[in-house]
């Protein structure tokens, strides 16, 4: 009877330990694959906002749960910028998604902005959207809060601006620019 309870010990140890093994590499497994870039793009990449000035190349990587831009002047990594849930991060100093968006795009506005652009969604719900028929492009040109907005995308090219403020933000396929 004794030996029973011992080898029910022992089986309910290693029972224990396998559960434990399991979960260790489940989230190691959920971990990496929350690491693994689902995409990477080279773009050429102009960002003219009221912090700063840039022209040049970049590379976007997308990830499960944020977005990374290194940008690179003369080959050289100067920037990175993490866009992750809820803040945004700009060399390892970050701020609230939506604060940073106040920022960069002033009073017309919201959280996801700058993801959406950098993806090529649709913003403010598709306002103004149409399709230029003239070179196919998906464009949304609408007036929010005093502040006139043009807003292109293909295959090949995003271009945002606030044509009231100043604000551009263009991301050019690095492949298109061969041609």
């Amino acid at each position: 009877m004794l030996k029973h309870f011992f080898y029910l010990g022992v089986l309910l140890v290693f029972s224990g330990c396998a559960e434990f093994i399991a979960q260790s590499l489940f989230d190691t497994q959920q971990q990496h694959e929350e690491e693994t870039p689902l995409t990477t793009k080279y773009q050429i990449l102009q960002l003219r906002v009221p912090q700063f000035s840039f022209y040049d190349f970049a590379s976007i990587t997308k990830k499960r749960k944020s977005i990374e831009i290194k940008l690179y002047t003369l080959g050289k990594k100067v920037v990175e910028i993490s866009i992750e849930a809820k803040k945004i991060c700009y060399n390892s100093e970050c701020i609230g998604k939506w604060e940073a968006a106040k920022q960069i795009f002033g009073k017309v506005s919201y959280a996801n902005l700058l993801e959406d652009i950098l993806l090529g969604n649709d913003i403010f719900d598709g306002e103004g959207k149409y399709i230029n028929t003239k070179n196919g492009a998906m464009v949304q040109w609408f007036t929010k809060g005093e502040q006139e907005i043009y807003y292109e995308r293909t295959k090949e090219h995003t271009l945002f601006k606030n044509l009231s403020a100043g604000i551009t933000i263009g991301v050019q396929s690095y492949d298109s620019r061969k041609q």
